[in-house]
């Protein structure tokens, strides 16, 4: 066994505890890693412990990122040798932290910012040489494990608070060998609603109403504190209409918007 495992999966410089356990009674007892070549790459010498095991401490296995097969050499007091390689991998080096990116953010009705009450699907892409554990969200009460949504992916539900400014979901992943990666991935808060600073009409002429084929051209200023409008429109019901009358407005310059009706 590895560190009490039959396969484990450490970074180069982590501590491996080997133990094995051999029936005939060897005088002594030796393992080698094998790389994908099937050369060694590492030769360990075990000592005979007090139960009749073979054991070796080893502080680090300085090895590159891959995975590594075991040849185990056992040797009786006549020299005689019997070496058996075994058939899985049981030493993976996993020296890289976690790939931690962000696949999509997604606001409700496609909005660029979010309100308070309003829920945000975040899903994040993780990714590692070896194997990704754990993926969660820091929170003030604790992590929060995200829902797994796909080959690599993960994702989780955060619902906007109130305030206005930026705000940033922190994200963690951690795989099989204790690697840690983080990823900060920032919003937009936004609980102040657009202000119309002034409206107005403009008729063809001096009296305050227009006739039938004549222009109206309206007018307003908006401003949004600290974010951009998304879109301003123009609304009246008609007489003897019972579906009101929208009017997109378009945008000629900051903070302005016109339509001609």
């Amino acid at each position: 066994t590895l560190n009490g495992d039959a396969t484990i999966q450490v970074n180069a410089t982590s501590p491996v505890a080997i133990r094995l356990v051999a029936e005939g009674a060897p005088a002594s007892a030796a393992i080698d890693f094998l790389n994908d070549a099937s050369t060694s790459v590492r030769h360990v010498e075990l000592a005979r412990a007090g139960d009749g095991s073979f054991q070796a401490a080893v502080p680090g296995m300085n090895l590159a990122d891959g995975s590594y097969r075991a040849r185990v050499t056992l040797t009786d007091s006549n020299g005689n040798q019997q070496a058996t390689t075994l058939g899985q991998a049981p030493l993976v080096i996993d020296s890289t932290p976690p790939n931690l990116s962000v696949k999509s953010l997604d606001f409700p009705d496609g909005q660029s910012a979010a309100k308070q009450g309003d829920v945000l699907v975040l899903v994040v892409r993780a990714q590692d040489s070896g194997t990704v554990t754990a993926v969660a969200m820091q929170t003030p009460t604790g992590p929060r494990q995200l829902t797994k949504a796909g080959q690599g992916l993960y994702q989780v539900e955060v619902t906007a608070g109130p305030g206005n400014g930026a705000r940033q979901i922190v994200i963690t992943a951690q795989d099989a060998a204790g690697q840690t990666a983080s990823l900060p991935v920032t919003y937009t808060l936004d609980n102040t609603p657009p202000r119309i600073l002034s409206a107005s009409a403009r008729y063809p002429s001096d009296m305050p109403s227009a006739a039938v084929g004549e222009t109206v051209r309206l007018q307003a200023l908006v401003a949004d504190e600290g974010r951009r409008v998304e879109r301003a429109y123009f609304e009246t019901t008609l007489l003897n209409e019972d579906t009101p009358l929208v009017l997109a407005l378009a945008k000629p310059a900051t903070h302005l918007y016109q339509a001609a009706v």
